[in-house]
């Protein structure tokens, strides 16, 4: 079982981070290892499942239930994956100050093949620092963008 944990500051509000986390779909769009997630609802309110193609190693599919808890958790299960047996984690966002959220990110993985251990080193020390960084990047590119927008008379900003 490969278990990590690993939290980065972002300068953003809460809701503002929550927003990239809950928003899988798009993951493709900033996060370099993945290649496609397809989203589905699932059977609660705030409850998706979402098939991911992730590029670790050779490209890999699974698909994990998710389960927002806004605007500070978000939660996932494995439901099914080549070669793994379990994959839970998540997300957990704290306000440390104004304008600047806590983003802890916890996962267990346990694969049905052995993983040597350079690999799973490699996952942790370089793959998930890599996706933090790509996270604050997008939610504070994001921010800066929502937060140059002018307001509107009704307090509503289209944000195109």
């Amino acid at each position: 079982m490969i278990e990590t944990r690993a939290e980065i500051e972002v300068t953003a509000a809460l809701a503002a981070a929550w927003a990239v986390v809950w928003d899988v779909a798009r993951y493709p769009e900033f996060l370099s290892d993945v290649i496609a997630v397809n989203v589905t609802p699932g059977p609660a309110p705030l409850e998706v499942e979402a098939g991911f193609e992730m590029r670790v190693f050779r490209t890999r599919s699974f698909r994990l239930r998710l389960h927002g808890e806004p605007p500070d958790r978000l939660r996932w299960t494995l439901v099914d994956g080549q070669h793994l047996r379990a994959n839970e984690g998540e997300w957990a966002l704290k306000t440390t100050a104004p304008g600047r959220v806590l983003m802890a990110y916890r996962l267990a993985l346990d694969t049905s093949v052995p993983v040597p251990d350079a690999i799973a080193r490699r996952l942790i020390e370089f793959n998930l620092p890599t996706a933090l960084r790509q996270f604050k990047a997008r939610i504070e590119t994001r921010n800066a963008t929502t937060a140059a927008l002018p307001p509107v008379a009704n307090g509503v900003q289209d944000h195109g």
